[in-house]
């Protein structure tokens, strides 16, 4: 069977994800942690009585704007790829069924997608249907617990991670209307005034002229001014952007510097979307204490009223070291966050701080999974978003030396 397309995976995971807004159906499309975190929202927004309907609509000209890039290896099982698309995304809020809220912006919809190269390999894969731990040559022959049978097609390709960032760079075309406004209000205005402060026995050439010239320079008035707004407005943000683009320019340039000392495979695309999933579990989550991607001073979620992030692409690295065999990176996530207040929903801008680990010597896995860690002690498989400790040898585990682990989280 011939592999899905990057642009089919994409709208079949922008389906599933609609239908999980409204009901909270798991995607099909989406990996196991990523349906996990899923949840962990889910579960937020259902504490507030909440769901959200979202509408998606192609922001391009093609409608197959879908680019890929980037790659990400493991030992040739697997391959990681980062694909973007541009959409008009309106989010509207509902509570008990009843719209609260909406909100409509331009967004660059990031998606990582994980393939398998290898279909015989005996990398361990959990069974889509009952979650229990096999290889993924015995999954396509049949589970042996839940005798569920399946085709490569049900367990690879799969969405591993998502975010969205605002679209600045299609917003020129928006302005169509906006420019007309500029340019018919003044052409009415100077018209009007005209009409109105000249006498008219009947309607001549020259009046049908002077109407047509008031017209034009209306017109031409209002875009003048509006070019003047536009510029204005333009150069206001550019200045005020200034800042983030410095901190943004230094995390692309360092980050990808620092980490490739320790994995020629690092992804920066792929980094930074697994950075905001650990941040959407750390928001999303109400119990620190049995959080597996947690390992951190005890403390209490203060960001329980929100129920929705976006990321704003910029991150600023404060720090990166090694430390005997772990890696450590602290860094500035900022963000759009919705706040529910008051049968409401708000945009804010919030910036978060958080510190993560994770062991060098182990190479980054696109497969690896929260759903089934591997015991060190007894080679036993399990789930950590469930058990800190093996269930069979009560070994503890850490994560760390498996994936990355936030160990410092809050606001700025």
């Amino acid at each position: 069977m011939q592999e899905k397309s990057s642009n089919e995976i994409l709208n079949e995971f922008i389906r599933d994800f609609k239908q999980w807004g409204l009901d909270g159906k798991e995607p099909e499309s989406a990996s196991l942690d990523l349906n996990y975190a899923m949840d962990l929202q889910e579960k937020r927004m259902k504490s507030y009585s909440l769901s959200v309907n979202y509408d998606f609509v192609q922001n391009g000209e093609n409608p197959n704007d879908i680019y890929t890039f980037g790659s990400l290896r493991d030992s040739g099982k697997f391959r990681s790829t980062t694909s973007v698309a541009h959409y008009k995304v309106k989010k509207t809020y509902l509570k008990n069924g009843k719209k609260i809220s909406s909100q409509k912006d331009k967004m660059a919809f990031y998606a990582m997608i994980t393939r398998l190269l290898d279909q015989n390999c005996d990398e361990v894969c959990c069974c889509p249907n009952c979650g229990a731990v096999s290889s993924i040559k015995t999954l396509l022959g049949g589970c042996p617990h839940c005798k569920t049978k399946f085709i490569i097609t049900d367990l690879f390709p799969k969405v591993t991670n998502f975010f969205f960032i605002k679209d600045f760079s299609k917003s020129l075309p928006s302005g169509k209307r906006l420019v007309l406004l500029w340019m018919g209000i003044p052409s009415i205005l100077v018209t009007a005034y005209y009409w109105f402060n000249t006498t008219h026995t009947a309607i001549t050439p020259e009046t049908v002229f002077s109407v047509i010239a008031c017209i034009f320079l209306g017109a031409f008035g209002g875009y003048v001014l509006w070019g003047f707004s536009f510029m204005a407005k333009t150069l206001f943000k550019s200045f005020a952007s200034i800042p983030a683009m410095g901190r943004l320019y230094s995390a692309k340039h360092n980050l990808p510097k620092y980490m490739k000392q320790i994995d020629s495979n690092f992804s920066y695309e792929y980094f930074v979307g697994k950075m905001f999933a650990l941040i959407k579990m750390m928001i999303f989550s109400d119990d620190y204490e049995n959080l597996a991607v947690y390992e951190g001073q005890p403390m209490q979620n203060k960001l329980k009223n929100v129920i929705d992030i976006d990321f704003s692409g910029v991150i600023r690295l404060n720090s990166f070291n090694v430390n005997g065999n772990y890696c450590y990176v602290d860094m500035n996530y900022y963000i759009t966050d919705y706040i529910y207040k008051n049968n409401s929903v708000h945009k804010r801008r919030d910036e978060l701080h958080i510190k993560v680990c994770r062991n060098i010597h182990t190479l980054q896995n696109p497969n690896f999974s929260l759903k089934r860690v591997e015991c060190k002690s007894c080679g036993a498989s399990f789930d950590a978003t469930h058990e800190h400790n093996c269930p069979y040898c009560q070994s503890p585990y850490h994560l760390g030396d498996d994936d990355w682990v936030v160990l410092e989280f809050g606001k700025v």
